[in-house]
């Protein structure tokens, strides 16, 4: 079964890089192609998600109006299971039927999607990156081409569409010539960092219903989160984890929470911001910590911030807080529960 699943992830990303290459060559650089083409394909493998319930989602949004956002965002999750919906009736085959109007439709069909989400658009930069299709007459053709793919669940696991979404952004850095660490870390790396801290957490995994948290300060694409996920699944399927992160780049963010998002993860899962200048988790403690940090990144327009930042201390048990742990103490080794790169 392993060997179908991985022809499948390939070929899967190998089209999405050659539908760039074919609709994108000459509209932009080729070392763009990642950030262009990943949140079309982000955008249809949610779509493919939601298309067996869509319309019973629909109907069922439709009937609480006027209630807050946050309430129906509930009521939806605890019918339907879903951290996410969309009340458009549009998809991209729809949209793909007629040659006019597919900018105002696509629009309109990423408008739908829930409120919890939205910040994936925008830091995809959605709509500018459509418009820019549209100018050269390519969003049609895009859209259509996109249409016939199929990316739903059935047909790629969610560990192999997170492996297409990485490795297109990867392979679109590596053609940049910019430093892939900054958002991505090999997979092989990642589960030498997890395994480690988690095989030797007896605490933790000995009780049959655990609970256990998770912090990435640097969080890129979500693959610590996500191999934490894998490691514990085979550890202890009663262990009951809790992902935060927190990333400042928006593609990642938004390739990161998109990606999470469709293997079950919680929508806030990964917060956008920088950790070192505002700490979205300040004061929080978690049981684990994993972080690729940037030491090649000169960091001295966020020192002044830093300066009058208290020392960073463990709390007792070992548990370890956010705030300011990348700059304040980068000796890994002090740390029981921190794992680094």
């Amino acid at each position: 079964m392993a060997e179908p699943a991985e022809s499948s992830r390939k070929t899967t990303a190998r089209i999405v890089w050659d539908t760039a290459d074919k609709y994108l060559r000459n509209i932009v650089h080729e070392e763009d192609y990642g950030n262009y083409i990943l949140p079309f394909a982000v955008l249809r493998r949610l779509e493919c998600m939601l298309a067996d319930r869509n319309d019973d989602v629909i109907k069922y949004v439709n009937s609480f109006a006027g209630m807050s956002q946050h309430l129906i965002d509930i009521a939806v999750k605890d019918r339907f299971g879903l951290g996410f919906y969309n009340t458009s009736p549009l998809d991209l085959p729809t949209i793909a039927l007629f040659d006019d109007n597919v900018d105002k439709s696509l629009k309109s069909h990423i408008d739908g999607f829930s409120n919890n989400i939205s910040d994936i658009w925008v830091s995809f930069d959605f709509n500018r990156r459509a418009k820019v299709f549209a100018d050269a007459n390519r969003l049609h053709p895009i859209v259509k081409h996109l249409s016939t793919l199929d990316l739903s669940p059935a047909s790629l696991n969610d560990t192999n569409m997170g492996d297409v979404f990485e490795g297109v952004m990867y392979r679109a850095f590596n053609k940049k010539g910019e430093a892939t660490g900054n958002f991505y870390t090999p997979r092989d790396a990642i589960r030498l960092m997890v395994n480690v801290p988690i095989s030797n957490d007896d605490d933790t995994f000995a009780s049959d219903h655990a609970a256990c948290s998770v912090y990435d300060s640097t969080a890129g694409s979500g693959g610590m989160q996500l191999i934490a996920q894998e490691t514990r699944k085979r550890t202890s399927e009663q262990v009951d984890v809790t992902f935060y992160g927190q990333e400042l780049m928006p593609s990642p963010f938004a390739l990161g929470k998109a990606d999470l998002l469709i293997q079950g993860s919680r929508s806030d899962a990964i917060k956008k911001g920088n950790s070192l200048v505002d700490d979205l988790y300040d004061g929080q403690a978690f049981d684990h910590v994993f972080s690729n940090l940037m030491f090649e990144v000169d960091w001295e327009v966020e020192k002044g911030s830093l300066r009058d930042a208290d020392p960073l201390e463990a709390p007792p048990g070992g548990a370890v807080t956010s705030r300011r742990l990348e700059v304040q103490n980068c000796n890994c080794e002090s740390w029981e529960h921190l794992s680094c790169l």
